[in-house]
């Protein structure tokens, strides 16, 4: 027993003192905050979000990150997942998509260390009440989507 409780003990500190704080933004208002580029995936649905959101923190990123003019050499709004992975790995950059999108690039072109270094931040899709199914009345996946 004495053992088993070393062994937990010691694995707890030494996986405490290996953990670093994470470094850059948290949230989406210390996204907005920050001097970070961002981009967005190059999909129809994030040209509507921000057109048609009342969200006051959706259209505070809009005009502080979106509708400023960009540099000449700086990186679209609008981009594809592959176009944007090499931005990232300069830094600077922030890029919104689903997280599984994005995996198989990052994997690709980035090192160990350099994953590492990446954060994810929870996306404007959790702050979001709009997003609903459309289904025929009486539709066999109703009821998994009412689950989901």
């Amino acid at each position: 027993m004495s053992v088993i409780l070393y062994n937990y003990y010691t694995s707890t500190v030494v996986s405490g003192l290996l953990s670093s704080p994470g470094k850059g933004p948290q949230t989406i208002r210390e996204v907005i905050d920050s001097p970070l580029t961002l981009a967005f995936l190059d999909i129809g649905y994030h040209r509507v979000l921000f057109r048609e959101s009342k969200s006051p923190l959706i259209r505070e990123l809009y005009e502080k990150k979106v509708l400023p003019p960009r540099r000449n050499n700086s990186i679209p709004v609008f981009i594809s997942i592959r176009s944007v992975v090499p931005f990232l790995q300069k830094g600077g950059y922030a890029f919104h998509c689903e997280l599984t999108e994005a995996f198989q690039e990052i994997a690709d072109q980035f090192d160990a260390n350099e994953i590492c270094e990446l954060r994810a931040v929870d996306g404007l899709f959790n702050d979001l009440k709009l997003l609903s199914f459309m289904l025929p009345k009486q539709s066999m996946y109703t009821e998994m989507f009412k689950i989901t």
